[in-house]
């Protein structure tokens, strides 16, 4: 007699060749997309897409298969953007369809469900988007200037007193500035934690959010409603653990500021500004909420993109000496070496633009913009590129920038190049599209342009001699976010009246 298989082997083998199935169905190339690489069953190119330094890879595809590439990941068709003009025509001319994300359930999970990368582009986003505008939109820049230029000073005091902890200073002095745009505290002043929780909040998004990691769950969503206890169910653990982490610091940043406000210690940010237009006890726990994302976004949102962006142009600096003293001549003949430059001296100093922009070019923070895509409910054929709905809109910022075709010698840090005005603005790429544009644009240009012109005027940065030193190289972290390999200089000071004052 031949015993059968219980019922529960069964059923698992039954649900195991359903899941196969649908799989290797969803992985099929839909017919009409843009050409791209073969990929394997089930997986699509998913490895090829989560490998160290991504954006090379797609460059290479670029060049294989033209500036637009249909890529799958598991069961997600992926649209590769290598060019500046259709990616502009994707998604700048037909944002009204291509402003969409794609949430990863991991994210959602993990307590960022509200925070403004993630949302439609609907009613709450444009909420969010407005009150951040407040805060750091153009419209506020000016009332920055001396905040910024005080801030410029200060880093350069940090780094002639400490030069051998150059990644610790800059990475706080940025922690604390945008804390300050937040919230209206500073930890310089006053410590209160919330500089390393920010950080860790930074972390916890990266590791959810990142195109290139994948959790069980974002491969089978189902996987979500599975209870925890059961074996391989491990992410669900570590989502509630996160999701209670950024529910304390939402709330807990977000009561300090307004303590300190009704005490009058706090300066001007945005729950403040928020305040002057409409009484925070008067908001909706709806606003409230939305609010409390704002800030948060505003807080971790530039951590690791200007402290990238600051840590690049001091490894430029120590190995492109020719550049750094050219730049020096510039500025001393606008400042005599008398004052510190300000905002006031921007137009004589064009040479600090070019600077900041090919700071950008050559060591963009992120490599990838952060990922959109096509309305989930309709197809779309933009410039004659079919887009199945819920695509992924992938644009290679690394690949454009290390394009020779749109910049000469693209490894070299070279800020003359934007003495012609038809090069590539880097800016029009690095930070979005259409209704998805980076808000702190203005403000991660201005505080770059005075904190590099005031390290000119101040400061000699020359690569180290000692023996044991670590020596800088043009060479960054591979993953989402990009920061220099760690790298030791020295900081020599030009002008002693200037730091002391």
């Amino acid at each position: 007699m031949v015993s059968l298989p219980p019922f529960e082997v069964l059923l698992a083998i039954s649900v195991l060749i359903i899941i196969v199935a649908w799989l290797l169905r969803s992985s099929r190339r839909p017919s009409g997309l843009p050409p791209g690489p073969p990929g394997l069953p089930i997986l699509g190119n998913a490895l090829e897409i989560s490998a160290d330094n991504t954006y090379k890879g797609l460059a290479k595809w670029g060049k294989l298969y033209g500036p637009v590439v249909a890529v799958k990941a598991f069961s997600q068709t992926c649209i590769v953007i290598n060019s500046p003009d259709a990616a502009n025509e994707i998604l700048s001319k037909s944002s009204a369809t291509t402003s969409h994300r794609i949430v990863r359930p991991m994210a959602l999970l993990s307590g960022w469900e509200r925070a403004l990368p993630h949302l439609q582009p609907a009613a709450e986003f444009r909420q969010h988007r407005q009150y951040m505008k407040i805060a750091v939109g153009a419209a506020a820049m000016m009332e920055y200037e001396p905040e910024h230029e005080r801030r410029a000073l200060q880093l350069v005091q940090k780094l002639s007193r400490n030069p051998k902890e150059i990644y610790n200073e800059v990475a706080f002095w940025i922690a604390v500035s945008f804390e300050h745009v937040a919230y209206g505290t500073d930890e310089e002043e006053d410590f209160s934690g919330f500089v390393e929780m920010g950080r860790h909040a930074l972390k916890i998004f990266q590791e959810t959010s990142s195109p290139m990691i994948l959790w069980a769950v974002d491969i089978l969503p189902s996987l979500r409603y599975l209870p925890s206890w059961l074996p391989g169910m491990g992410f669900k653990r570590q989502a509630d653990t996160w999701r209670m982490y950024m529910r304390e610091l939402l709330d807990k940043a977000f009561e300090n500021s307004v303590r300190r406000m009704e005490a009058g210690g706090s300066s001007s940010c945005l729950i403040s500004r928020v305040a002057e237009c409409q009484p925070l006890d008067t908001l909706d726990e709806n606003s409230k909420e939305i609010l409390k994302n704002a800030a948060l976004n505003i807080y971790v949102g530039g951590f690791d993109t200007m402290t990238s962006m600051v840590l690049s142009f001091f490894l430029a600096m120590t190995l492109y000496p020719d550049v750094q003293k050219g730049a020096q001549l510039k500025v001393d003949a606008v400042t005599h070496g008398l004052r510190l430059p300000t905002f006031a001296d921007r137009d004589s100093l064009p040479c600090i633009d070019r600077m900041v922009k090919e700071v950008l070019r050559w060591a963009v923070p992120t490599t990838l913009v952060f990922p959109h895509s096509q309305d989930p409910s309709q197809d779309a054929i933009v410039d004659g590129v079919f887009i199945p709905k819920g695509s992924l809109l992938i644009v290679n910022t690394g690949g454009i920038f290390e394009d020779p075709e749109i910049y000469a010698d693209p490894r070299r840090f070279w800020p003359d190049r934007f003495l012609d005005d038809n090069v590539l603005d880097p800016f029009s790429v690095a930070f979005g599209y259409a209704r998805r544009k980076c808000i702190g644009m203005h403000f991660v240009e201005k505080r770059l342009w005075i904190t590099i012109a005031t390290a000119l005027a101040t400061l000699d940065v020359c690569a180290p001699t000692n023996p044991g030193a670590r020596a800088p190289r043009a060479a960054w972290t591979s993953g989402a976010m990009r920061l220099p390999l760690s790298f030791d200089a020295v900081f020599n000071v030009r002008h002693p009246a200037l730091i002391e004052g």
